[in-house]
């Protein structure tokens, strides 16, 4: 059976053109399958990572994949000035030193072939004995440390 995922997410160089929010509230509102936490920026004023989703064990790799692509189509990519590396950036801990990792509107342009390889490698991953150990180690991360804040 497949483990529950942790996926890390930021906006990476969208400054004050992308709404978070807006963006955060589109991908909660359009699956039933994640908990969400957001960085409390009261207590933490700079981070690289602000966002986190706990997909369950039944969540679709395929359709988190495709929720966070149109999450960037529609918020990101119009407000995206030419050849600007603005975008949805997401990482995955396989472990402690090793992780994988995306970057919607920089790395990855193409929606099939970002769908594709999100997929491919988040089912592989969460075969392992890692993806439980990772996704534990998240939850007590955002449950404990007084840093995180539960949206959904």
């Amino acid at each position: 059976m497949e483990s529950s995922l942790a996926i890390k997410i930021a906006l990476a160089n969208t400054g004050h053109d992308v709404n978070p929010n807006e963006v955060y509230n589109y991908i909660e509102s359009n699956s039933k399958e994640i908990e969400a936490y957001q960085l409390d920026s009261t207590k933490v004023t700079a981070a690289a990572i602000d966002y986190i989703l706990l997909l369950s064990a039944v969540g679709s790799a395929a359709s988190i994949a495709s929720l966070l692509w149109m999450a960037y189509d529609k918020f990101i990519a119009p407000k995206k000035k030419h050849n600007a590396t603005a975008g949805l950036y997401i990482v995955i801990h396989l472990s402690d030193k090793e992780r994988i990792e995306f970057w919607i509107g920089n790395t990855h342009i193409a929606k099939d072939e970002f769908i594709k390889e999100f997929t491919s490698k988040v089912t592989t991953f969460r075969n392992t004995k890692e993806a439980r150990k990772e996704f534990e180690a998240t939850k007590q991360q955002v449950s404990r440390s007084g840093n995180w804040i539960k949206r959904k």
